[in-house]
């Protein structure tokens, strides 16, 4: 069975609230699992055993498990895809964000080379005005002059 048929079938037992893999001799009462988590054994420094309910955390650390190590593997694995997700939306939201800004920017520059253009056109429309304003003052200067060696 790989990973992922694991993992759901993991989720589908959680579901059931069932364990798999226990045999019949594995199996124990609710009563018995609850007090062997919940009630730790502390020895008194005379070597009499004696068992108290822990509110803080148990003196004794539970061995580690397969079924247990599954699981806290999936939580990380729902975590990460948790985080994963988080990510991608964020990274989803500011390419939005940067496509709009770019697209703007890309209108501004649209904008500008048009005004460029039009400024041109209006340099250009000017510059001709002042090169026939000069031609037309050059030619009437050459018509004085005329008038005056024909008057002289």
């Amino acid at each position: 069975m790989d990973d992922i048929s694991a993992y759901f079938e993991w989720k589908n037992n959680v579901e059931k609230n069932e364990v798999p893999g226990m045999t019949e001799n594995e199996n124990e009462t609710v009563t018995e699992l609850s007090r062997k988590l919940s009630v730790s054994t502390i020895v008194s420094a005379d070597g009499a055993r004696s068992r108290i309910a822990s509110s803080a955390e148990p003196k004794q650390k539970m061995p580690v498990n397969r079924q247990v190590e599954l699981i806290l593997k999936w939580k990380e694995v729902d975590t990460a895809d948790e985080d994963l997700q988080k990510t991608r939306n964020l990274y989803e939201k500011k390419m939005v964000e940067f496509d709009g800004r770019w697209r703007k920017i890309e209108k501004g520059q649209l904008e500008v080379k048009q005004n460029l253009v039009k400024f041109n056109n209006f340099v250009r429309e000017k510059q001709g005005k002042v090169d026939g304003g000069l031609n037309r003052v050059k030619h009437e200067q050459e018509l004085q002059d005329r008038r005056v060696e024909e008057l002289e």
